[in-house]
């Protein structure tokens, strides 16, 4: 089967979403021939293979105003002669309003079947809403795709407000944990001088704000006046840094807190199970990878009811608190610091995370249209 993804954004942008449709690109592509065009940003290659994926990038007119149009006019010169010529069975296209609007009137034309899985902030974000004005825009592509997917509950019930008459289906996102191995060679403890009667809280996002650090600094005095030997691992990079680190200067807590900079992801593993308690006190998460990814590792987690975290998080696995509440982060994680959890269950409960499961859900999908992932057309 040859199957075109299209998709706004991709490597070497590197987040959730780029990674996400990585991970399922490249398992798709054991099986099948995969395609992906995608706008080319600066720096990047105009053509290159990753993981068995021929990736095409074209050219547009990168501007604030006019990436949107730039991006569809210049998709819409290639993509009938790229599906012909390379004889395209289906389209999956990530995100709807950057290239939609081109891909509908093609795909009808063509004649090709086209799934449409909602990622992230077209669909519902609450810090940079699309307009409401867009939403006959949005709705027109979802309904005419043949089939919706999302990760989430909190997106369903986005994109129905948007307009969606289309069924939606619920796929979530998975996680690599189970397949990694530690490096047994690395301690994190060692790594940061971290004492053995130290707990250890960690946190690994991009320093930016919608991922609400500064609330997790604030809550930080309070958690220390009832447990004092913690340390705080704050894993990744950004803008935020040195905010945070200022922030964190002035609260006098600077010596509890340990920036690690970006982890590498041969080191993840490490991180995840050699720490107490994962915390994220995000204003808004899509899904959050990371949160299934410190589940497959046994550990806990206390983050915010922000939309993903709510159909991942349960009593057995972790605490939700209200997004901007540093109070409310600082009893969860001083409660679920002295709590005995059972990591066992915990990992065993989320190997509905592995990523074997998830693509079997994709090809249950893809075998309403007559394909199948593992085997190809009409099978």
């Amino acid at each position: 089967m040859k199957i075109l993804m299209i998709t706004p954004t991709f490597l070497p942008t590197r987040g959730g979403t780029e990674q996400i449709i990585l991970e399922i690109a490249k398992r798709f592509a054991k099986t099948n021939k995969i395609y992906i065009l995608t706008p080319k940003l600066k720096g990047s290659k105009k053509w290159e293979v990753i993981d068995n994926i021929e990736v095409y990038r074209f050219p547009f007119i990168n501007l604030p105003i006019l990436n949107t149009l730039s991006s569809q006019i210049s998709l819409g010169t290639i993509l009938s002669k790229f599906i012909k010529k390379n004889n395209i069975d289906i389209i999956h296209m990530f995100h709807t309003y950057q290239l939609g609007g081109i891909v509908i009137p093609i795909k009808k034309r063509l004649k090709i079947p086209l799934i449409t899985s909602l990622t992230g902030w077209d669909t519902y974000d609450p810090i940079k809403p699309i307009p409401k004005l867009f939403n006959p825009y949005i709705s027109y592509i979802m309904n005419n795709s043949e089939y919706i997917t999302t990760m989430c509950d909190h997106m369903i019930k986005s994109a129905k407000k948007q307009g969606c008459k289309n069924e939606i289906i619920k796929i979530p996102h998975g996680t690599n944990m189970f397949n990694e191995k530690s490096d047994p060679s690395f301690d994190i403890r060692k790594a940061h001088n971290i004492k053995e009667e130290d707990k250890i809280v960690l946190s690994i996002q991009r320093l930016y704000p919608r991922k609400g650090m500064e609330y997790l600094i604030r809550a930080i005095p309070e958690i220390l006046t009832k447990t004092k030997n913690i340390k705080f691992l704050i894993g990744g990079k950004g803008p935020e840094k040195e905010r945070l680190e200022r922030l964190s200067r002035k609260l006098e807590i600077n010596e509890n807190i340990i920036f690690t900079g970006f982890i590498p992801d041969n080191r993840l593993k490490n991180y995840y199970e050699q720490s107490d308690l994962f915390t994220l006190p995000s204003l808004y998460e899509g899904f959050g990878i990371v949160y299934v990814d410190s589940l497959a590792c046994g550990l806990p987690i206390v983050t915010t009811k922000c939309g993903g975290p709510e159909d991942i998080i349960s009593n057995y696995n972790g605490k939700l608190v209200p997004t901007k509440d540093s109070k409310a982060l600082s009893n969860a994680i001083s409660s679920s610091l002295h709590q005995e959890w059972n990591k066992s269950k915990i990992i065993k409960e989320s190997k509905k995370y592995k990523w074997e499961n998830i693509i079997k859900k994709y090809n249950n999908v893809y075998k309403k249209l007559g394909f199948s992932i593992f085997n190809g057309p009409n099978n």
